[in-house]
């Protein structure tokens, strides 16, 4: 058996790079730290109201909330995309053709 077994000596780059972690990995966590410190404070913000204060304002978008995001609809209105809310509609008679009606 060999006499040097019994001593575990690592390899000058083994020991090197183990250091280098350690190194690396405290610096990380201190950035993650700093981090979440720093997202902590950012949500006790005050909220900033989007409404002013005399109410809701009619725009060229939804009458009802005011936004932007119009989309067409196929019976010829406009529906709010933020709200749901459906309006301009056109409020034609027209009923669709079936055989009953195509044929009288």
């Amino acid at each position: 058996m060999l006499a040097f077994a019994q001593h575990e000596l690592p390899y000058g780059l083994t020991a090197y790079l183990e250091e280098k972690i350690e190194q690396i990995d405290a610096e990380r966590l201190q950035r993650m730290r700093q981090m979440a410190d720093k997202l902590a404070t950012g949500l006790n913000r005050p909220k900033i109201e989007t409404v002013s204060e005399g109410g809701k304002e009619p725009t060229k978008g939804c009458p009802e909330c005011g936004a932007l995001c119009i989309q067409p609809v196929c019976t010829g209105g406009k529906r709010c995309g933020a709200c749901g809310n459906q309006f301009d509609e056109s409020r034609s008679d027209f009923k669709p053709m079936n055989r009953t009606t195509l044929f009288k």
